[in-house]
This record gives C-alpha cells, sequence and structure tokens, in this order.
C-alpha cells in the first residue's frame, strides 16, 4: 500500500531535473509509455509537464489507481472528483502528500476559475506551505507560499494507506523539580540555550554568573548555575519564528558562522509569502537560532527584537 511519504520520496528525487539539462524528458517519456494515454494525447517535449509529473510520480509509485493520470490539470481535477478526493477549499491548510492545484487567473479565495499548475504539498509548517512541482520555472524544484495564498485553486488528497504509528507508551509520573548542585559540566554538543532550559533560567543569568563574554563553551568546562533542574514534560511545545511580511528579504548563514553580512548562505523571502514561519531547532548565540528551511536546509538565523521578527 502506498502512503504519502512514498510518493514525496519519489518526488524529491526529481528536484533539480530541468529542461535546460534535458532531465525532463525522461518524465515525460515515462508518462507516455504508460498506456492508456489520457484522452489518447501523447505530451511532447515542449508541452508543459507539471501534470505529467504528478503522474509520472504515481506512475512510478505503482498507485495510479489512487490519482488517475493526466497532462492537464483542469481534466484531472475532474478524475480527483469522481475518485471523491477533491476539495475545492483552497483556503484549507493541507498536508503532506497533498496535490495542489494552481489558478494563476485569480488571487483571490474562494478561487475556482480555470486550473493551469500543479504540485505536491512537501511540509506544511505554521502558515507556511513548502511544495515540490514540476515545470515550475523549467524544472522540477520546490515552491514556498503561504496557506489560503489567493492562487490556490484547491487539494486532492489520494486515499493514502496510513503510515505505521508506534503504539504510545504509558506515561511516568511527573517528576519534581530538584535542587541543582550548582555546577554543570559542558559535554559536546551543548549551548548556552541547551543548559539554561535544562535548569530553568536564561542564557544571560549563566553568563553573568560565570563571566562570560560570549556563548562559546568548550566540553569540561564546569559552569555555575542558578536555578533548579526542570522536569521534561509529556509534550513539549516548541518555539518558533515568525518574519514578517514587511520584510522583502531575510539573510541565512551557515549555523557554524559567521553571522555577519557577506557571509550569507541565502536570502527567505517574507513579504513574497505574507510572512514566514520557522520551527526552532536551537539557540546558538544570542539571538541567533538554528532553522530548518526547504531551500537552504539547517541554517542560522539572527532574529534580535529589533529586526522585527517575532519568537512565539
Amino acid at each position: 500500500m502506498t502512503t504519502a511519504q512514498n510518493i514525496l520520496t519519489i518526488a524529491k528525487k526529481y528536484i533539480g531535473t530541468t529542461e535546460s539539462n534535458g532531465g525532463h524528458k525522461k518524465i515525460i517519456d515515462a508518462y507516455n509509455a504508460h498506456k492508456p494515454l489520457a484522452v489518447g494525447y501523447k505530451v511532447t517535449y515542449n508541452d508543459d509537464w507539471c501534470d505529467t509529473f504528478v503522474s509520472k510520480v504515481f506512475i512510478e509509485a505503482g498507485a495510479t489507481a489512487l490519482s488517475g493520470t493526466e497532462c492537464g490539470v483542469e481534466r484531472h481535477i475532474a478524475i480527483f472528483k469522481k475518485l471523491g478526493i477533491w476539495d475545492e477549499n483552497g483556503s484549507k491548510t493541507p498536508k503532506p502528500g497533498d496535490i495542489i492545484t494552481y489558478n494563476w487567473g485569480d488571487t483571490t479565495q474562494s478561487n475556482d476559475g480555470f486550473a493551469d499548475h500543479i504540485g505536491f504539498v512537501e511540509s506544511v509548517n505554521g502558515i507556511t506551505i513548502t511544495t515540490i512541482e514540476g515545470n515550475y520555472g523549467n524544472a522540477v524544484k520546490r515552491r514556498v507560499i503561504k496557506v489560503g495564498n489567493g492562487t490556490i485553486r484547491g487539494y486532492a488528497r489520494p486515499k493514502y494507506a496510513s503510515a505505521t504509528v508506534a503504539k504510545p507508551v504509558a506515561s511516568k509520573p511527573a517528576a519534581t523539580p530538584s535542587k541543582s548542585n550548582g555546577t554543570h559540566t559542558v559535554v559536546k554538543g551543548d549551548t548556552l540555550w541547551d543548559i539554561a532550559q535544562k535548569y530553568g533560567t536564561d542564557v544571560q543569568t549563566i553568563k553573568s554568573l560565570n563571566g562570560l563574554k560570549s556563548d562559546l563553551i568548550h566540553a569540561g568546562d564546569k559552569l555555575n548555575i542558578a536555578g533548579t533542574v526542570k522536569p521534561k514534560p509529556a509534550v513539549s511545545k516548541k518555539k518558533s519564528i515568525y518574519l514578517p511580511k514587511s520584510a522583502k528579504t531575510w539573510r541565512v548563514y551557515k549555523t557554524s558562522g559567521p553571522y555577519t553580512t557577506g557571509k550569507e548562505v541565502g536570502l527567505l523571502a517574507p513579504a513574497q509569502y505574507g510572512g514566514l514561519d520557522y520551527e526552532i531547532i536551537k539557540m546558538l548565540t544570542t539571538d541567533v537560532y538554528q532553522i530548518k528551511t526547504s531551500a537552504f536546509g539547517n541554517v542560522a538565523i539572527y532574529a534580535a527584537k529589533s529586526t522585527g521578527a517575532t519568537i512565539k
């Protein structure tokens, strides 16, 4: 049985395929080799091939019964409706594995015009959707778009098999906070952020207690600690960074630094997507956080309050 993750795994391996390197021809050839052809039409190398890519992924997965095959988006929507998997609501928050469709002729919801583009929802983080799309700029690549963007026509949710879910383990009684012994020995991988979270204090307090002028620490260092050890809650709510839509671009850096202008590895585009939201993996140094982006992977981002970023 095919899961949403199976489909996304296949789609991901085509990222980087372009018309200029001729890679799209393999996608089109595979689609044309599958019979019967939709409306009896053989796709040419000069045709738009976004839906050909979506169909090819399901063909490769041996799962065309979940989606049907087509090379025209509006006709594919008709198939989705027959399969009972179509949702006209372009404002909803989709799930990974959903098929997203667009109508570029309208920029407001509800958008029920003629659909002319299609792809896969790879992930959803807060109000940010990351997709994988064929024939996007003549290539297979990711797009980042805001939930409810006016160009979204609607979604199809194929009847995927459920992923295996581990049985829940009975939770242990909550631990009682214990007093620290006053010191913490730094181990490899520790950051001041991690240590502060463990002892219920903050980075600045630890730095003040230990006369630290920077956030640099080394394995084996012994730090004076104030506060109490916090037991791990059953469910940990992680913090996130919101980059406002008023920001046209936002620099991101290697996690190892340096975090200075001119050393960025790329630019995010909050304004283009009505703002961006990322989960914080950890704090690297004061006001610098590690996040994971679809375009650049794990990166560092400077998000002091003065920048307009919001930590929530």
